[in-house]
């Protein structure tokens, strides 16, 4: 498939289901949840959705179950935005980008600590 057309389709993904939780989740349960990216599989039937959800372990679980839960409703907004003959399967994952820079941070954090106090 066109490279292309996979980053378009993938932007007009993103920019739905952001747009979807923004507006329409009001589960008072639902914490902060950022979309960071969407990967799409070559063919476009699966959309692999990459998510931010801020609070604790059990916070982002429960963030995690309503959007499991809400996958069919996503899908359906998604089918009048998209012109596409499927709208593709799709896939939550938390994207630890953010987690693993903190934690890299952290790492040169203490190091400096150390170095300083030698």
């Amino acid at each position: 498939m066109n490279e292309k057309r996979l980053e378009r389709v993938g932007a007009l993904i993103h920019r739905a289901v952001a747009a979807f939780l923004e507006r329409r989740v009001k589960h008072p349960d639902f914490g902060f949840v950022t979309v960071t990216s969407v990967k799409l599989a070559s063919d476009l039937k699966i959309a692999t959705i990459y998510v931010v959800c801020r609070g604790d372990e059990e916070e982002r679980g429960i963030s995690f179950r309503i959007l499991e839960k809400l996958v069919p409703s996503i899908r359906k907004d998604l089918k009048g935005a998209l012109k596409l003959r499927w709208i593709p399967h799709l896939v939550f994952k938390n994207d630890e980008t953010f987690d693993h820079a903190d934690r890299i941070g952290l790492l040169l954090r203490e190091i400096e600590g150390e170095e300083k106090g030698t």
